[in-house]
């Protein structure tokens, strides 16, 4: 029963590194997006230059960079489980233990 409970604390342990891992070969994409030249600047968002922010123009194709919050959010939303589950396994393993004792 607890090899059982420690089996889904490994998958879910697991879920989380490649969360992670997809953060950062994400993280990674987006910075070689910065690098590449586009002639289609980013808009700077009205609210910050009205509260005495200088406008930043940033050369980044946005249909990809869209792409790429999205699989970000993939990988939060994917970490985020993978923690219910290990928490969920957690208990389990805590009640299973509180019943034998």
């Amino acid at each position: 029963m607890l090899a059982a409970m420690s089996d889904a604390m490994a998958v879910a342990a697991s879920a989380m590194r490649t969360a992670e891992n997809q953060v950062s070969a994400t993280a990674e994409r987006i910075v070689r997006l910065a690098s590449v030249s586009t002639s289609a600047p980013v808009a700077p968002v009205e609210a910050a230059q009205s509260a005495g922010y200088q406008a930043v123009h940033v050369a980044m194709p946005t249909a990809e960079l869209a792409e790429e919050m999205a699989n970000l959010k993939q990988a939060e939303l994917s970490f985020r489980a993978g923690i219910a589950a290990f928490r969920a396994a957690d208990r389990m393993t805590q009640s299973a233990l509180d019943i034998l004792t």
